[in-house]
C-alpha cells in the first residue's frame, strides 16, 4: 500500500513536473531501504528470540533449566511482542525522510507525505505483530517455563505490564483505519488522484478488518494472562507453605 501510495501521489506528479528518473530512483531506493530494513528488523528479532527458543529446546529434550534462567526466560519471552513491534515502527519511521533526502527535488508536501505515510504504517506494522507474537508468547511458550521452584516476585509484575500495553495497541488498531478513512476525505481534493483516494479507502477497510482479528487476539491474551497470574500465584503459594513447613 505505503508503495502504491507514494507512487500514485509523490512520484508520478514529480515526473509530470519534469523530475526525470523519478520513478527510476524512488523503485531503487525502495528495494534498498526495504531490504536492508527488514533484514535488520529479521536479524534484531532473531537476536531477541534465540534465548526463548534455545530453552525450549532444552525442556524439549528434557535438559534441566536453572531456575535463575527460567526467570529471565520468561520475561524475555513476555517482552518479544514488544521487541517486535519496537522494532517494526521503528525502521519505518527511520526509513520515512531517507526517501525523499535520497530522491532530492522534492516540494514541501512531498516530504510531508512521504514522512506521514511511513510513520502511519510503522503505526500499523508495530500494532499486529506485538499482539499476535504476544498472543503466541502467553499461549505457547509462556506456561512451559512455569516450573515449581521457579517463581519470581515480578513474574506477576511483568504479566501487568504487558496486559497493560496490549490496551494500547488494541486503542491504535482501532484508531488507525478511522484516521486513514479521516485522511482520504480531508486529502482527496489536494492529493488529486483518484487512485490515491481509492487505496486511502481499501486501506481503511482493511484496518477495520484487522481490528476484528486483533480484537480476537486481546481477548485471547486477557484470558492467558489470567490463567498465568493464577498458575504463578498458585506455585509461589506453595513455595511458600513448603518454606514455611520446612521452618
Amino acid at each position: 500500500f505505503n508503495y502504491l501510495f507514494n507512487l500514485e501521489v509523490i512520484v508520478h506528479p514529480m515526473a509530470r513536473r519534469g523530475v526525470e528518473q523519478a520513478e527510476n530512483y524512488f523503485q531503487l531506493w525502495a528495494v534498498l531501504v526495504n531490504s536492508i530494513g527488514f533484514l535488520a528488523g529479521i536479524a534484531l528479532f532473531i537476536m531477541f528470540a534465540r534465548p526463548v527458543s534455545h530453552g525450549l529446546a532444552d525442556l524439549v529434550i528434557g535438559r534441566v533449566v536453572p531456575q535463575e534462567s527460567l526467570t529471565f526466560l520468561r520475561k524475555r519471552c513476555l517482552l518479544l511482542g514488544q521487541y517486535v513491534a519496537l522494532i517494526s515502527a521503528c525502521i519505518w519511521i527511520v526509513a520515512g525522510p531517507i526517501y525523499p533526502v535520497m530522491i532530492g527535488a522534492l516540494e514541501f508536501r512531498d516530504y510531508v507525505y512521504f514522512i506521514t505515510s511511513l510513520a502511519m504504517c510503522g503505526v500499523f506494522v508495530a500494532t499486529y505483530p506485538f499482539l499476535a507474537v504476544t498472543w503466541l508468547c502467553t499461549h505457547v511458550f509462556y506456561p512451559a517455563f512455569i516450573t515449581p521452584g521457579s517463581v519470581a516476585a515480578d513474574d506477576v509484575a511483568t504479566l501487568t505490564r504487558v496486559d497493560s500495553w496490549r490496551w494500547r495497541y488494541l486503542a491504535m488498531a482501532g484508531a488507525f483505519p478511522m484516521i486513514v478513512l479521516a485522511l482520504g476525505i480531508i486529502l482527496g481534493p489536494s492529493v488529486g488522484s483518484r487512485w490515491a483516494s481509492i487505496l486511502l479507502g481499501i486501506f481503511g477497510f482493511v484496518g477495520f478488518s484487522g481490528f476484528i482479528s486483533a480484537l480476537w487476539l486481546f481477548q485471547g491474551i486477557q484470558s492467558d494472562i489470567v490463567l498465568l497470574k493464577e498458575a504463578t500465584l498458585a506455585y509461589g503459594t506453595k513455595l511458600d507453605n513448603q518454606e514455611v513447613k520446612r521452618g
